[in-house]
């Protein structure tokens, strides 16, 4: 698949109208992802998140991860930056919250502000968690070092995001997730 044709199935699933949205989580190009060369130079450990848009909002990030970059300790409370348009209502609601771009069991990185969005609790404790869990299981399982990339996608000017573009290829062999998770 070109970058083109790419591009607009991920501009179609955006534009999806919310109610006629039949799965939470949908597998792109046979699951795999759309890496260019320059991509592969990341610096494992050392994860490049993209800069805020126009409006404030988180874009998403890259990053090798590997073995040597999963946390030693699991963190219970993690303390999270608030991500740009926050709303403090939202701490009450349980519907939203606070959510990693990439994992902190994944990166074990913590509080940049670039690698938060806001999610809703089942985007961030179902969807991508289970993504999350299925590479992290094969990092374990093959000891691999995988490219990890993570697109948030948003709809116009909202503050809340339509979804995640979740991509990853291990460096080591064949295993390759591309995902598109809704925020919903």
């Amino acid at each position: 698949m070109n970058k083109e044709d790419f591009e607009d199935i991920i501009s179609e699933l955006i534009n999806i109208e919310p109610n006629k949205i039949k799965k939470h989580t949908i597998v792109i190009n046979d699951d795999k992802p759309l890496f260019n060369k320059k991509d592969f130079d990341t610096i494992e450990g050392k994860p490049q998140y993209f800069e805020l848009d126009n409006n404030g909002r988180s874009n998403g990030a890259i990053a090798i991860i590997s073995q040597n970059t999963l946390p030693l300790i699991t963190k219970k409370k993690l303390k999270y930056p608030e991500p740009s348009n926050w709303n403090k209502a939202f701490e009450n609601k349980k519907l939203f919250e606070k959510c990693h771009i990439i994992a902190y069991s994944l990166s074990a990185k913590l509080a940049n502000p670039k690698n938060i969005f806001i999610a809703t609790v089942k985007l961030n404790k179902s969807y991508m968690k289970k993504v999350e869990n299925e590479v992290k299981k094969h990092i374990n399982d093959k000891s691999v070092k995988i490219l990890y990339r993570v697109t948030v996608k948003y709809k116009g000017t909202n503050k809340i995001p339509i979804g995640v573009l979740i991509e990853a290829q291990s460096i080591d062999d064949s295993y390759s997730v591309c995902r598109f998770c809704y925020n919903m």
